[in-house]
């Protein structure tokens, strides 16, 4: 429990990242075009893609403590270089960076948490763990935005401050002993073994990976989505992701109970059906119908996602479990490239309204497609289920 209680401070101050939603914005005041924004995205999403598995091997031999700390590093690196933004070759450096922090840091919470405790009380941490995360960014977006309206370089000395006091706390985290194999080519074979022999891990990554993928492209572009359909400043526009951010962490931290009471399989359907009827009204040109369609597809994904990470935690094996939450990650990571690329590539053709649009509705359905074959395979296994 002590550990738990640590994590959710670590959540608190990872997570004070006050130029999320906004950076966006910076860079475009700072003269970088769409195209630019959109190709620093792809970088942050190429390098997760080449990183994620290799640091989660890394951190299934290296500690998870130890990862936790190079993740928050880079992330610090990465805040500092938004003090020089007119140097193109070092913001795509600090971003470089950042993606490398964010595939050593993706994983291993989920990791130390699910083994901090009683395993059957996972759902129930974890989805306090991710209502403080994602209070915390609802939080350092409204911050971030007014904090941007008074000056930009305030908003990322904020952030590099919350990173290094999220290190602090991680320093004071003591996890079990990793027990794989520390022979990362012993590693590599359990994982391909793993991957031929679980046919219910490889439906399950395919649709955490589509759906996740689309969310968080969607609140990643989400300020420029928001300053299309509206005309709101930029502490409005923080304002609307901060009320998306709250929402989603009442569904995340109550979304075990709901589990209790309908059965998870059956929570994680109807939210993504939820998702898909919303995707459908991301375009329409009636601004409020838009924002509440933005805003509602934002925070069910809590739900699914929440409820999603829970059913892979289960499946997966406890010496391998850094290194397969970063394949599902790494899925992800380049799901999200190959979006961030399309954005870039089209952005002068379709309008980030359009792209919601269709993003959203083919994420949501074959997401939907792969589930009704997991539901499928489940009860293959288990008739009584």
């Amino acid at each position: 429990m002590k550990n738990i209680r640590k994590m959710y401070t670590y959540a608190f101050f990872s997570n004070l990242t006050f130029e999320l939603v906004i950076w966006m914005l910076y860079l475009k005041h700072m003269g970088w075009s769409v195209g630019q924004i959109a190709m620093l995205q792809l970088v942050i999403n190429i390098v997760q893609v080449v990183c994620e598995l290799p640091s989660g091997i890394i951190a299934d031999w290296l500690g998870y403590k130890t990862t936790l700390i190079l993740g928050q590093i880079m992330c610090v690196l990465y805040g500092a270089t938004f003090f020089v933004a007119h140097n193109h070759f070092l913001v795509f450096g600090g971003f470089t960076l950042f993606g490398l922090g964010l595939s050593l840091i993706s994983g291993t919470d989920e990791a130390i948490i699910y083994e901090a405790d009683d395993e059957q009380n996972y759902q129930k941490f974890w989805g306090r763990y991710n209502a403080i995360m994602i209070c915390t960014i609802a939080f350092s977006n409204l911050v971030g935005g007014y904090l941007a309206d008074i000056s930009w370089p305030l908003v990322f000395m904020a952030s590099i401050i919350a990173h290094l006091l999220s290190i602090m706390t991680v320093v004071l985290i003591k996890p079990k002993q990793v027990t794989a194999d520390p022979n990362a080519p012993g590693v590599l074979k359990q994982l391909k073994s793993f991957l031929f022999s679980s046919r219910n891990y490889q439906k399950l990554i395919l649709v955490v990976a589509i759906s996740q993928a689309t969310a968080s492209i969607m609140y990643q572009y989400g300020s420029l989505y928001l300053s299309q359909i509206t005309s709101f400043k930029t502490s409005g526009i923080a304002l609307v992701l901060t009320i998306v951010e709250i929402i989603g962490a009442v569904f995340s931290v109550n979304v075990f109970k709901v589990v209790a009471k309908f059965g998870r399989l059956k929570v994680i359907f109807s939210s993504m059906v939820i998702g898909l009827l919303m995707s459908l009204f991301l375009g329409v040109s009636n601004f409020i119908i838009a924002l509440v369609a933005f805003v509602i597809f934002s925070s069910v994904f809590e739900i699914w996602d929440t409820s999603l990470n829970a059913e892979l935690q289960d499946i997966v094996v406890p010496q391998l479990r850094v290194t397969l939450m970063s394949f599902c990650n790494l899925i992800t990571a380049l799901l999200m490239a190959l979006e961030s690329l399309f954005i870039s590539a089209f952005s002068k053709i379709l309008n980030i309204q359009v792209t919601f649009v269709l993003f959203g509705l083919t994420s949501m359905v074959l997401s939907l497609i792969i589930l009704g074959f997991y539901f499928k395979s489940i009860h293959e296994d288990n008739p009584e289920a």
